[in-house]
């Protein structure tokens, strides 16, 4: 290597001490496995007079079976020499470098064939004999042609919620290669699978591998499924990339471990049903407890109503807001637990069936907890006798209620009369018609079966000798 006067070479490092500086093309690459990588520069003199400069190689961390060799000026030296140049004699010498002028210098990474992928690196002191200036330049090397990306290799999942770990292989060599992703491994729970993606296609969990190709500089997709079941597990599947081209090849395992959540929180419910007396009021009680680490905010919640017009339904939760109120609120400590109170207030002396339906839930939680509760009132602990003299036509409501699938609607007629029962939906299309002909004075029932019918609120019309009765009914299946 000759010295010269620089005067078109374009660099991409510099280093500069006051007397001299050193250019780089590149301090690191990548070598085909077993061939040299050369990582060249030059020293420049960019002081007023003559300098003196050896390199020294103080660091070289490298694989066993690899090596480095150092140029510098006209020369080049076996891989055991540490400082160049030599003289005649095998000792340390100068390369002397005029004022402006330069001299090239390289360092060789020799490696080996290898199925796996390795580096080496060696640092490189310059320095100045006169002066005692210095700088110091790290390169490395790597016999990569792929590498792989891993955004993860171990994730903590819900039991039975699907996990997929995905990254990209890198074709980091100048050549168009072809890879093949391979499950060597499938330690995972008899009732799990995995399944691999690789580039744009999927694979069934049959399948080990695939070999995609992939050009200098491009990247191929991949994927690892797991789809697991409803214990707490845990799985492993370890995938093995490999240059088909050049035989090398880079392995990774993905791990998968499955945990049931805990819940945010539990409800106690001690009754969902009550008979009391006409014209008085129930409470069903309960707690909420806080099962989780930390403090949440906790709402319950009447989501329907489906009571006799003189009747309410008010909540109580930390709070006891008005009766029209429909949610309810309150924050409770990790560990502790708080009461309820959902009350029924039946409002005159005449039987009827009313129910609320009410739901618990956590903020930011996805759980809810949700319950019917009905109350059915009686007068003097006797189901609505029958009045000694009917003046009116009346609807006396329908038992159970909700109900599922059958309810017997009851009424009463204060003469013969010809009878009728329609059934409507909540959008008021007729489902049900049925005439019950002449009936004489006094209270009746009538039995309605709602199988195949939906759930939801129906509305039922009697009418009788051309007046009209209207009660509401709820279907819960």
């Amino acid at each position: 290597m000759k010295k010269f006067v620089l005067l078109l070479l374009f660099t991409a490092y510099a280093f500069s001490a006051s007397s001299f500086y050193v250019h780089m093309h590149e301090t690191s690459g990548r070598a085909i496995p077993g061939e040299g990588r050369i990582l060249e520069g030059y020293v420049h003199n960019s002081g007023s007079s003559d300098i003196f400069m050896q390199a020294s190689r103080i660091t070289n961390d490298l694989p066993s079976d690899w090596t480095t060799t150092l140029c510098f000026g006209d020369n080049c030296y076996p891989p055991f020499v540490d400082v160049v140049p030599l003289d005649n004699n095998g000792n340390p010498a100068y390369e002397m470098i005029a004022v402006g002028d330069s001299s090239f210098f390289d360092i060789t990474f020799n490696t080996v064939q290898s199925t796996h992928s390795e580096q080496g690196e060696a640092v490189i002191v310059f320095l100045e004999a006169i002066t005692g200036e210095q700088d110091t330049v790290r390169f490395s090397v790597s016999n990569e042609t792929v590498t792989v990306s891993y955004a993860d290799t171990l994730q903590t999942a819900v039991t039975g919620d699907p996990v997929q770990m995905s990254g990209f292989v890198h074709n980091v060599s100048q050549d168009t290669i072809d890879i093949k992703m391979e499950r060597v491994s499938n330690d995972i729970p008899a009732s799990w699978n995995t399944t691999l993606q690789f580039g744009a296609s999927s694979y069934p969990a049959s399948s080990n591998e695939a070999t995609e190709t992939c050009l200098p500089g491009d990247s191929l997709f991949y994927a690892i499924s797991f789809n697991t079941d409803n214990t707490d597990n845990q799985g492993s599947v370890r995938i093995r990339f490999t240059d088909l081209t050049n035989v090398q090849e880079i392995s990774q395992t993905f791990t998968v471990v499955t945990e049931t959540p805990v819940p945010a929180f539990s409800v106690s419910i001690p009754d969902t049903s009550a008979e009391i007396q006409a014209g008085q009021s129930h409470e069903f009680k309960g707690m909420v407890y806080n099962t989780s680490d930390k403090p949440q905010t906790f709402f319950l919640v009447r989501r329907q109503n489906d009571i006799p017009v003189s009747w309410s339904t008010s909540l109580c939760f930390d709070a006891c807001p008005q009766a029209e109120v429909d949610t309810v609120s309150s924050s409770i400590m990790n560990g502790d637990s708080l009461e309820y109170t959902i009350t029924f207030n039946t409002g005159d002396q005449t039987a009827g069936n009313g129910s609320a339906l009410i739901a618990w839930y956590a903020e930011g939680e996805t759980d809810t907890v949700t319950q019917v509760f009905t109350v059915k009132t009686t007068i003097t602990d006797i189901e609505d006798p029958e009045p000694a003299v009917i003046t009116s036509f009346r609807i006396l409501g329908n038992y159970p209620n909700p109900f599922n699938p059958g309810t017997t609607i009851r009424y009463q007629l204060p003469q013969l009369s010809r009878v009728a029962v329609t059934v409507y939906d909540v959008s008021g299309k007729a489902v049900f018609t049925q005439d019950l002909g002449r009936q004489h004075s006094g209270v009746h029932q009538f039995r309605f079966n709602a199988e195949g019918f939906s759930s939801g609120t129906y509305l039922y019309r009697i009418q009788a000798n051309g007046k009209v009765q209207t009660g509401k009914m709820l279907l819960l299946k």
